[in-house]
Protein backbone atom coordinates (compact mmCIF):
# COMPACT_ATOMS: atom_id res chain seq x y z
CA UNK A 1 0.00 0.00 0.00
CA UNK A 2 1.26 3.04 -1.13
CA UNK A 3 1.08 6.15 1.34
CA UNK A 4 -0.08 9.55 -0.26
CA UNK A 5 0.04 11.40 2.96
CA UNK A 6 2.31 14.23 2.30
CA UNK A 7 2.38 15.25 6.06
CA UNK A 8 4.28 12.01 6.88
CA UNK A 9 6.33 12.24 3.73
CA UNK A 10 7.74 15.26 4.75
CA UNK A 11 8.55 13.35 8.30
CA UNK A 12 10.00 10.26 6.73
CA UNK A 13 11.78 13.18 4.65
CA UNK A 14 13.75 14.57 8.23
CA UNK A 15 13.32 11.73 10.08
CA UNK A 16 15.02 12.73 13.02
CA UNK A 17 11.40 14.17 13.98
CA UNK A 18 9.52 12.20 16.57
CA UNK A 19 6.13 13.38 16.60
CA UNK A 20 4.47 11.37 18.69
CA UNK A 21 5.82 13.49 22.16
CA UNK A 22 5.55 16.41 20.23
CA UNK A 23 3.08 19.45 19.64
CA UNK A 24 1.84 21.09 16.32
CA UNK A 25 4.06 23.72 16.71
CA UNK A 26 7.35 21.68 17.41
CA UNK A 27 6.54 19.75 14.64
CA UNK A 28 6.64 22.64 12.71
CA UNK A 29 9.97 23.87 13.78
CA UNK A 30 11.69 20.67 13.42
CA UNK A 31 10.50 20.12 9.33
CA UNK A 32 11.96 23.87 9.21
CA UNK A 33 14.98 22.95 11.16
CA UNK A 34 15.13 20.21 8.12
CA UNK A 35 14.22 21.83 5.42
CA UNK A 36 17.57 24.48 6.45
CA UNK A 37 19.94 21.41 7.24
CA UNK A 38 18.88 20.25 3.76
CA UNK A 39 19.24 23.95 1.85
CA UNK A 40 22.77 23.79 3.38
CA UNK A 41 23.51 20.16 2.57
CA UNK A 42 22.45 21.13 -1.15
CA UNK A 43 24.67 24.16 -1.23
CA UNK A 44 27.74 22.22 0.13
CA UNK A 45 26.55 19.56 -2.89
CA UNK A 46 26.43 21.74 -5.51
CA UNK A 47 29.63 23.86 -4.67
CA UNK A 48 31.26 19.94 -4.71
CA UNK A 49 29.97 19.11 -7.96
CA UNK A 50 27.23 16.68 -6.78
CA UNK A 51 24.57 17.77 -8.56
CA UNK A 52 22.44 14.44 -8.03
CA UNK A 53 23.01 14.59 -4.28
CA UNK A 54 22.06 18.51 -4.64
CA UNK A 55 18.81 16.93 -6.55
CA UNK A 56 17.88 14.47 -3.86
CA UNK A 57 18.37 17.16 -0.94
CA UNK A 58 16.29 19.90 -3.03
CA UNK A 59 13.61 16.60 -3.44
CA UNK A 60 13.33 16.00 0.42
CA UNK A 61 13.01 19.95 0.90
CA UNK A 62 10.17 19.92 -1.34
CA UNK A 63 9.05 17.05 0.49
CA UNK A 64 8.97 19.30 3.58
CA UNK A 65 7.36 21.94 1.84
CA UNK A 66 4.49 20.02 0.37
CA UNK A 67 3.93 19.26 3.75
CA UNK A 68 3.80 22.06 5.61
CA UNK A 69 1.78 23.96 2.37
CA UNK A 70 -0.87 21.18 3.06
CA UNK A 71 -1.62 22.07 6.46
CA UNK A 72 -2.31 25.75 6.17
CA UNK A 73 -5.01 26.36 7.88
CA UNK A 74 -6.77 28.57 4.89
CA UNK A 75 -9.87 29.06 6.57
CA UNK A 76 -9.16 30.33 9.35
CA UNK A 77 -5.65 31.46 8.91
CA UNK A 78 -6.14 35.14 7.12
CA UNK A 79 -3.29 36.89 6.47
CA UNK A 80 -0.92 34.28 7.92
CA UNK A 81 -2.61 31.66 5.76
CA UNK A 82 -2.02 34.14 2.81
CA UNK A 83 1.70 34.67 3.38
CA UNK A 84 2.69 30.98 4.31
CA UNK A 85 1.54 29.98 1.17
CA UNK A 86 3.24 32.05 -0.99
CA UNK A 87 6.17 31.53 1.26
CA UNK A 88 6.01 28.16 0.41
CA UNK A 89 5.10 28.30 -3.20
CA UNK A 90 8.48 30.78 -3.12
CA UNK A 91 10.85 29.01 -1.63
CA UNK A 92 9.47 25.85 -4.10
CA UNK A 93 9.87 28.20 -7.06
CA UNK A 94 13.53 29.11 -5.64
CA UNK A 95 14.85 25.71 -5.20
CA UNK A 96 13.38 24.63 -9.23
CA UNK A 97 15.66 27.31 -10.88
CA UNK A 98 18.35 27.43 -8.59
CA UNK A 99 20.49 25.44 -10.77
CA UNK A 100 20.19 27.65 -13.48
CA UNK A 101 21.16 30.85 -10.96
CA UNK A 102 24.71 32.17 -12.10
CA UNK A 103 25.41 32.17 -8.43
CA UNK A 104 24.08 29.10 -6.83
CA UNK A 105 25.81 29.33 -3.64
CA UNK A 106 24.69 32.97 -3.25
CA UNK A 107 21.00 32.27 -4.41
CA UNK A 108 21.39 29.53 -1.63
CA UNK A 109 22.47 31.47 0.82
CA UNK A 110 19.28 34.35 -0.09
CA UNK A 111 17.08 32.01 0.39
CA UNK A 112 18.03 30.76 3.94
CA UNK A 113 18.11 34.54 4.44
CA UNK A 114 14.31 34.52 3.72
CA UNK A 115 13.80 31.16 5.72
CA UNK A 116 15.41 32.33 9.02
CA UNK A 117 12.93 34.89 10.52
CA UNK A 118 9.81 32.82 9.51
CA UNK A 119 11.72 29.84 11.25
CA UNK A 120 12.77 32.09 14.47
CA UNK A 121 8.60 33.04 14.26
CA UNK A 122 7.41 29.03 14.29
CA UNK A 123 10.05 28.90 17.19
CA UNK A 124 8.91 31.93 19.23
CA UNK A 125 5.08 30.57 18.68
CA UNK A 126 6.52 26.48 19.58
CA UNK A 127 8.03 28.49 23.13
CA UNK A 128 4.97 30.32 24.28
CA UNK A 129 2.69 27.10 23.62
CA UNK A 130 5.29 24.92 25.43
CA UNK A 131 5.32 27.73 28.60
CA UNK A 132 1.16 27.55 27.90
CA UNK A 133 0.90 23.87 28.17
CA UNK A 134 4.10 24.10 31.41
CA UNK A 135 1.68 26.35 33.29
CA UNK A 136 -1.93 24.54 32.31
CA UNK A 137 0.41 21.14 33.79
CA UNK A 138 1.32 22.92 36.74
CA UNK A 139 -1.95 24.37 37.67
CA UNK A 140 -3.79 21.42 36.99
CA UNK A 141 -1.64 19.12 39.07
CA UNK A 142 1.24 21.42 40.73
CA UNK A 143 3.75 20.01 38.11
CA UNK A 144 3.61 16.33 39.80
CA UNK A 145 1.88 14.21 37.08
CA UNK A 146 -0.51 13.98 40.15
CA UNK A 147 -3.57 15.95 40.17
CA UNK A 148 -3.98 17.80 43.34
CA UNK A 149 -7.72 17.49 45.10
CA UNK A 150 -9.19 20.49 46.88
Amino acid sequence: MTNNDPYKKAVNAYQDTNTSAMGGFDVVVELYKGMIKNIRAAKTAQQEGQLEDMVKLIEKTNNILIALQSHIDRKNGGEAAEFLDKFYNGVFATLMRIHREDNPAAAFDTLLGHIQPVYEIWCRHASAASEATSSENKDDNNGSGVEVGV
